[in-house]
């Protein structure tokens, strides 16, 4: 690995978090909680932290242009 891109795209594939499962039960969560008697900002924080999570899963945004 000569170069800083080799190194990235390596260390990427030992730690990549791909789950399916768990992004689809994220997504049920988060599509299903309600507020009840919770405050606004705590119901806003479930939400944020379970946005948060799914967000670990997404891929990187893969650069298409030429250098």
């Amino acid at each position: 690995m000569n170069k800083a891109e080799d190194i990235w795209k390596d260390t990427k594939a030992r730690y990549f978090q791909g789950n399916l499962i768990r992004v689809s039960d994220l997504q049920m969560e988060a599509s299903s909680i309600k507020q009840g008697d919770l405050m606004v900002t705590n119901y806003f924080m479930k939400l944020i932290i379970i946005w948060d999570e799914i967000e670990n899963f997404r891929p990187d945004p893969v650069c298409s242009c030429k250098s």
